[in-house]
C-alpha cells in the first residue's frame, strides 16, 4: 500500500512544479476523483524526485486498479505541462491470489522431485565412494606399517572425496530448508492478502511437518560421525561412516518418494479450490452485469465489461480443462465430474455474455 516511485524530468526553460496524479478505478469500471500531490521545483532544469504513493487509506478492494502519472509545468511564460505515460497498479482478486498459491505449490512439488533425484544420486555416490575406499584398503593389506601405529591413515584424496559427500548432503539439507521457508512465506502472504482458506492452511502445515521429518537424528549423527573421522584422518572410521551415511541417505530418499504424492496432491487441491472460488466470483459478476444491462445505463462501459467477462470465462474454461485432466490422472473421478460441471457453467456464461 506504499509505492516508492522515482520521477526524472528536465526542461530547457527550467521546471516550476511537479505533480503526481493518481486515481482509483473500481472492479466495475468506475473511476474516482484524482488525488494530486505536488512539489515546487524552483526553476531547476533537471530534477530527480522520489515521491511515495501512499494507498493505505484508499480502501482498495480486490479487482480495483490505481492509475497514476507524473506531470511537470515548465518555467516558461506560458507555463506548459508535460506528462509521463500512465501506469497501473492492480489489486489482485482473491481468486488470483489463491491460483498463484496453487502455482507455487506446483513449483514446490517439482522441486521435491528434483530433490528426490538428487538424494538418489547422493546415496549411490556415497555407496560407490565407500566401495572404492574398501577396495583401496584391501589392496594395501599386507603392507608393512610402523610398529605401534594407531591405525590406517586416510589419504588426502580420500578425505577430499569424503568432504565432498558431506558438502553435497549439506546442500541437500539447505534446499529442504529453503522449501520449508517458502511454504512459511506462502502462508504469511495468504494471510496478508486476506485470501487464506482452512484447506490451504492445513495443507501447508502438513507439508512443513513432512519436511521437518525428512532428515532425522540418524542422518545428523551419520554426518557428524563422518566429519569427525575425516578430521581425524581415520581411514577405517571414514569407510564405516560412509556406509552408515549411505543407509541414512537411502532412508531419506524413501521418505522423499513417499511424500511426493502428497505435495502433488496439495497443489491439485489448491487448484481445485481456487477454480471453485473463481467460478463463483465469475458467476456473481455475470449476474451483476446482466442486471446492469437490463437497466440500460452506460452502454459503452457495459460492452467493455461484457467482453472482459467473456474472456475471463474462456480462460477459466481452459484452466478447468487442465484441472480435470490432472484429477483424472490421480484417479479422482468424482472431483473430475465436478470440474466438468463447472466448465459447462463457465462456457454457458461466456456464450451468454457474447
Amino acid at each position: 500500500m506504499a509505492q516508492p516511485l522515482v520521477v526524472q524530468a528536465r526542461d530547457d526553460f527550467g521546471l516550476a512544479r511537479l505533480e503526481l496524479v493518481a486515481y482509483r478505478v473500481t472492479a466495475s469500471g468506475m473511476a474516482g476523483e484524482p488525488a494530486v500531490q505536488g512539489v515546487e521545483l524552483g526553476g531547476a532544469r533537471a530534477v530527480l524526485v522520489r515521491p511515495v504513493l501512499d494507498l493505505a487509506s484508499w480502501g482498495l478492494l480486490p479487482g480495483d486498479e490505481v492509475r497514476y502519472f507524473a506531470r511537470v509545468r515548465d518555467n516558461g511564460p506560458e507555463g506548459r505541462w508535460g506528462h509521463s505515460r500512465e501506469f497501473v497498479l492492480q489489486v489482485p482478486r482473491v481468486a488470483d491470489v489463491r491460483r498463484g498459491a496453487g502455482e507455487r505449490l506446483d513449483s514446490v512439488a517439482r522441486r521435491m522431485e528434483e530433490l528426490a533425484s538428487e538424494a538418489e544420486r547422493q546415496a549411490e555416490a556415497t555407496r560407490d565412494l565407500g566401495r572404492r575406499l574398501e577396495g583401496a584398503a584391501a589392496s594395501r593389506e599386507g603392507r608393512e606399517t610402523f610398529p605401534g601405529a594407531p591405525g590406517e591413515t586416510a589419504g588426502y584424496g580420500e578425505r577430499a572425496e569424503a568432504r565432498q559427500a558431506l558438502e553435497r548432503q549439506e546442500a541437500l539439507a539447505a534446499a529442504v530448508e529453503g522449501i520449508r521457508s517458502e511454504l512459511a512465506a506462502l502462508a504469511r502472504a495468504m494471510e496478508d492478502a486476506a485470501a487464506s482458506d482452512p484447506g490451504l492452511a492445513a495443507d501447508l502445515r502438513e507439508l512443513q511437518r513432512i519436511l521437518e521429518g525428512l532428515s532425522g537424528d540418524g542422518l545428523q549423527a551419520a554426518l557428524a560421525e563422518l566429519a569427525g573421522a575425516v578430521q581425524r584422518e581415520d581411514a577405517n572410521g571414514t569407510r564405516r561412516s560412509l556406509e552408515t551415511l549411505a543407509e541414512e541417505q537411502e532412508a531419506v530418499l524413501r521418505r522423499l518418494e513417499t511424500s511426493l504424492e502428497r505435495f502433488h496432491r496439495a497443489a491439485v487441491d489448491q487448484d481445485f479450490r481456487s477454480s471453485q472460488t473463481e467460478a463463483e466470483a465469475l458467476a456473481r459478476a455475470e449476474r451483476a452485469l446482466a442486471d446492469a444491462l437490463r437497466e440500460g445505463d452506460r452502454p459503452e462501459l457495459r460492452a467493455r465489461q461484457q467482453e472482459q467477462l467473456a474472456g475471463e470465462a474462456l480462460e477459466l474454461d481452459a484452466r478447468l480443462r487442465q484441472l480435470e485432466e490432472r484429477l483424472a490422472r490421480l484417479g479422482e473421478a468424482r472431483a473430475a465430474e465436478k470440474v466438468s460441471g463447472a466448465r459447462q457453467e463457465a462456457r454457458r456464461g461466456a456464450e451468454g455474455d457474447r
